[in-house]
């Protein structure tokens, strides 16, 4: 699959969005409060609207799926997914562990993924044909690590689990050596890199992972949903990355429920 033409606008998507939170950086934002109890601002609207309105007029015929303004086009062949800013807690308060994740997928598969980080200057871009890069220079392969015992883990928040997931957090934090929180989207990307072994997440929706799903895959780390299956359009709220089977086959087995 040629995606050229299609990682340009991706390219193109993420220099809309840095540019109008960059601008939006100085200031702390105005917050709403959505029905799911989630915040969101003005900044994530705007972020949303612009990439749309972008993506309609270059692909009329492309679907989209986006946290703030829902799906139009689903069941299209070619569908965008986004997320305007996946991290607005931290955005609002300031904070850099924040990005716009910019996904592309072909008949429900990932094949594109974009993460821009305009608090960091940092971007990331992974797909078919389009191995793993960081502002241009390649990233990957993932570290080794022998056993969870070994490994550096990371989850968003302990808040996101409860009653089952909650016990299987617990099953990961005894085992691995040191769990980590706090850094979303920003440890799936670092550990493509090399910096974490494994990341792990519930609670999701297709646009916190979709765009990260090609990223980590073509560092040459392993993705799917907590049974081992790929990641798609329609996988449900749990996601694991690795960068070793071996660890991958162990935090898998902890994580069942």
């Amino acid at each position: 699959m040629d995606l050229s033409a299609f990682a340009a606008l991706g390219t193109r998507l993420a220099d809309q969005s840095h540019s109008i939170i960059l601008e939006a950086l100085s200031r702390p934002p105005p917050v709403e409060i959505k029905a799911d109890g989630s915040p969101v601002t003005e900044v994530d609207k705007a972020v949303e609207r612009a990439l749309r309105d972008t993506i309609e007029r270059e692909y009329p015929l492309h679907g989209i799926v986006g946290e703030e303004f829902g799906s139009v086009r689903r069941d299209a062949d070619y569908v965008w997914v986004l997320d305007p800013i996946d991290g607005t807690k931290s955005f609002m308060s300031g904070l850099p562990t924040f990005a716009t994740l910019i996904a592309l997928a072909y008949r429900g598969t990932p094949v594109l993924g974009i993460m821009d980080s305009p608090a960091t200057a940092q971007r990331w871009i992974g797909g078919d044909g389009i191995a793993t890069r960081l502002n241009g220079t390649a990233v990957g392969p993932p570290r080794a690590c022998a056993d969870l015992t070994q490994a550096l883990a990371h989850t968003s928040s302990p808040d996101y689990f409860a009653g089952a997931t909650l016990q299987s957090l617990s099953r990961v934090k005894e085992r691995a050596r040191w769990l980590v929180y706090g850094a979303g989207c920003h440890a799936c990307a670092r550990l493509a890199g090399g910096f974490i072994d494994l990341a792990f997440e519930t609670r999701c929706q297709v646009y916190d992972y979709l765009a990260l799903a090609p990223i980590l895959h073509y560092s040459g780390a392993l993705v799917s949903d907590w049974r081992g299956n790929p990641l798609t359009l329609d996988s449900g709220a749990q996601f694991i990355a690795c960068g070793d089977e071996r660890v991958y086959t162990q935090a898998l087995a902890l994580l069942a429920t």
